[in-house]
């Protein structure tokens, strides 16, 4: 009977003494727990609070030009190379009414400049009456040719604008948008015109590219620039802090990492071609009518071999047979320019004031002949 007792009060004693173990390990696990979640939240707190310093003193030494950042576009030069479209046409002087996109590389601010509530050169389309009661829609897309160029301290009428004025006078429900922007390529163009049609709800698509296709790429044609993982970064590209880290990041990759790269052209020749293939396949899915428009420019028999501008013409070659092949209208501004009207360029691919107005009268003529009437 003592026995029992003595077994009874062990096991008694041992049960309180797991029970006790078992109290104090879950206790301490909490106590740990609790303590490694205030931790975490106490390193958070201290790298939240050590970015904002570093988005900050990054701001303010960008500002001071102490620091350089990363602007898109603005390719460490590869090869010495002292040209690049992508940088000089967009990012400097007048044009910085420009900012990144992650799909068509820059595109212009809204409500900047000569550039609208959405982005286009033009009156506000938001509060003209025109954009409630056209029947008819042309969007003209195209590079600085078709923008518009800044001469002489004012931004001339590009001849979207001369042709809108000139069809105005029988067709009083059009509107004429003007979707060129500096430096643009075939590839971007393209890019633009997949998110503008299902927008502006075109009738009519002039297409006019050709020119920046040729130009260098400095080893990264379009094509490549672009890359899927753009959109997820976007959102950091609004960090000063991580375009200076991008920036200086950069120029180690370029110098120790990445392997030199052959220079060739912003767009090939083949990728120019399905360029406007998609531009014509797209606009017919839509029931949209293309105008191609080959690429005015200097006379350039007497160019050196070695200058990237004798290969315009051959662009414009491809234009002709895309037309020809897909039964597209074109019209050879290209030869137009060159036989008739070579005093009409500015310099070697800009209209002068009477060039657009030129290149907007033959348009209007070609509307004309063709008798089309918007509905």
């Amino acid at each position: 009977m003592n026995m029992s007792c003595i077994l009874i009060a062990f096991y008694s004693n041992v049960s309180i003494q797991v029970r006790f173990i078992i109290t104090t390990i879950v206790y301490n696990k909490s106590m740990r727990f609790k303590r490694n979640i205030q931790a975490i939240l106490i390193v958070i707190v201290i790298v939240i609070f050590l970015l904002g310093i570093s988005e900050m003193l990054a701001r303010i030494l960008t500002q001071l030009h102490t620091l350089s950042y990363y602007k898109p576009i603005e390719l460490i030069v590869q090869h010495e190379q002292k040209e690049e479209l992508r940088l000089s046409n967009v990012f400097s002087g007048a044009e910085s009414d420009f900012e990144y996109d992650p799909v068509l590389f820059w595109k212009p601010k809204k409500n900047s400049g000569i550039f609208n509530e959405v982005g286009i050169r033009g009156l506000s389309i938001v509060s003209s009456r025109d954009s409630a009661t056209s029947s008819c829609t042309i969007l003209a897309y195209g590079d600085s040719n078709t923008l518009g160029a800044y001469q002489g301290g004012y931004y001339d009428t590009p001849w979207p604008d001369e042709l809108f004025r000139l069809l105005r006078q029988h067709i009083s429900s059009i509107r004429v948008l003007n979707m060129g922007v500096h430096g643009y390529t075939s590839y971007q163009g393209l890019q633009k015109f997949y998110q503008d049609i299902t927008v502006f709800h075109p009738t009519f698509v002039i297409v006019a590219f050709g020119w920046n296709d040729a130009s260098p790429d400095m080893g990264i044609p379009d094509k490549q620039f672009n890359t899927y993982l753009s959109p997820l970064i976007s959102p950091l590209n609004k960090s000063k802090l991580f375009q200076v880290l991008k920036y200086y990041s950069d120029i180690f990759v370029n110098k120790y990492l990445r392997k030199p790269m052959l220079n060739g052209p912003r767009v090939s020749f083949e990728d120019f071609k399905q360029n406007l293939i998609n531009f014509i396949q797209l606009a017919n899915k839509n029931h949209v009518s293309v105008i191609l428009l080959t690429r005015p420019h200097a006379d350039f028999t007497y160019a050196n071999i070695e200058n990237w501008r004798i290969h315009v013409p051959e662009y414009n070659k491809i234009i002709h047979e895309v037309a020809s092949d897909y039964n597209v209208p074109l019209i050879d501004f290209e030869k137009l320019f060159l036989e008739q009207y070579s005093n009409e360029l500015i310099d070697d691919c800009h209209f002068t004031q009477k060039g657009h107005l030129i290149a907007a009268n033959e348009l209007y003529s070609y509307f004309q002949q063709q008798n089309i009437v918007c509905k």
